[in-house]
């Protein structure tokens, strides 16, 4: 997927408290 700079910090973590 693509994701921008800023989204992407923000959706590591995100990601890795999310079980999807």
């Amino acid at each position: 997927m693509t994701v921008l700079p800023f989204l992407s910090q923000q959706s590591l973590p995100a990601l890795a408290a999310s079980p999807g």
